[in-house]
């Protein structure tokens, strides 16, 4: 609640708060008449804010009402000599027993401010703020009789009566929809972003989301995203699409494969949120640019070897067949061939011959048809690569494990897929 200050000439106090909305008075307490009065609170008092004009609080301090017993001569109590006219009573525990400071009767206006705590209250109920007392019959006088006289609240030198943001300093009173709410107090579009700050940061005060990305403007705000820009990053999808999909809106490729993440979804299919969307072992982006595979497809050429293993052995991943022999790539003892090429020779004994012979004589087999015949020689190979255990054994061609076991599972999807 703001402060409201009033012309000296009318002599209320410069610490009277803006008053609530006044209510009618309920009479629920014995020796009530018509005499009582309805009570607009303009402060808070015990027992934490007051939430609507009329109020008494009770013996526990707990808020509900609060009623007046009138000391103006003709009411249910005396009028009390320590206080200019008349008393309220917050808590009824002793009727009449002085609770309400020092109120000041307003004769013109049939008011009665409360402007401090009592000076002989009767319980722990005295410390209240402001209470501006109204008669029944008149239950909107405060606001009808005070607001209209308030001088300016917010130090932009215009006068609460004329200004349209009466607690938010607006010298220009700009409203740009015209609504008698300034622009500096005003949320048109109900977004969280007051109208001045949307139209000095070019989004449309009338729109909750201004670029039509799936956004809130203010939840832009808070991403870091650009709240008059429906793609923030330029990767060819909303801010909101982006959310939705778990991509960031401020990367263009969220997961680094050299992939837009706009084009990984609309163009090419594969996962914005996994550089290797197939797990072949090349990343989108190379599989795209680079090597021209499919990066949902971990075997392009259908070749039963994955396009990763087939760039690293110097394969053609878009070729069934590399070399054109009549075998496809998978079903051809080159590859293995070609990583036993790659060892050095003192970890193969006694050569790498043995080794090629046993593919050769695979390969030639094969070429005529004869699968179970290679399928016999490559099982004679596997003996020569048991997968090493803690050791090489005494019979195992090549003599260091890591090596062992690269040759050896290549030697195995080798004869797998002479099945299929």
């Amino acid at each position: 609640m703001g402060v409201l200050v009033f012309p000296p000439e009318r002599r209320i106090p410069r610490t009277l708060l803006r008053p609530l909305p006044v209510i009618p008075e309920r009479a629920d307490e014995p020796g009530c008449g018509d005499n009582q009065y309805c009570v607009t609170l303009l402060g808070a008092g015990l027992g934490g804010p007051f939430t609507d004009g009329e109020k008494c609080v009770q013996a526990t301090a707990q808020i509900n009402w609060l009623n007046m017993e009138s000391g103006l001569r003709n009411g249910s109590c005396t009028e009390n000599s320590d206080m200019l006219s008349g008393e309220y009573d917050f808590d009824d525990s002793q009727p009449c027993g002085g609770d309400s400071g020092a109120p000041i009767l307003w004769r013109d206006t049939g008011e009665v401010m409360a402007m401090h705590a009592a000076r002989r209250g009767d319980g722990g109920d005295d410390s209240v703020g402001p209470i501006l007392w109204i008669t029944r019959g008149s239950p909107n006088a405060a606001r009808q009789w005070l607001w209209p006289t308030a001088l300016d609240q917010d130090g932009d030198d215009i006068d609460a009566a004329r200004d349209n943001c009466d607690l938010v300093a607006n010298q220009d009173q700009a409203d740009w929809d015209h609504d008698d709410v300034g622009d500096a107090c005003d949320d048109s579009d109900g977004d969280g972003i007051l109208d001045a700050d949307e139209l000095s940061a070019g989004t449309d005060p009338s729109l909750r989301d201004t670029d039509g990305d799936g956004l809130e403007d203010l939840d832009e705000i808070r991403r870091g995203t650009n709240p008059r820009m429906a793609d923030t990053d330029g990767d060819g999808l909303r801010d909101g699409d982006e959310i939705s999909l778990g991509t960031n809106p401020l990367l263009g490729d969220t997961d680094g494969d050299g992939l837009s993440d706009g084009d990984e979804v609309n163009v090419h299919r594969s996962d914005p949120l996994r550089a290797d969307t197939d797990g072949d072992g090349l990343a989108d982006g190379d599989e795209v640019r680079r090597y021209g595979t499919d990066p949902t497809r971990s075997d392009t050429d259908d070749d039963l070897l994955s396009d990763g293993l087939e760039i690293d052995l110097l394969l053609d991943p878009k070729s069934r067949d590399t070399d054109g022999d009549g075998l496809i790539d998978g079903k051809d003892p080159q590859f293995v061939i070609v990583a036993i090429r790659r060892l050095p020779d003192e970890v193969v004994k006694p050569s790498k011959n043995p080794l090629y012979n046993a593919l050769d004589q695979a390969e030639r087999k094969l070429l005529v048809g004869d699968v179970a015949g290679a399928t016999e020689r490559i099982d004679f190979l596997l003996k020569k690569l048991d997968g090493c255990g803690s050791s090489p054994g005494n019979d195992d061609w090549i003599v260091v494990c890591a090596e062992q076991r690269t040759v050896r599972t290549l030697t195995e999807l080798l004869r797998t897929n002479l099945t299929r």
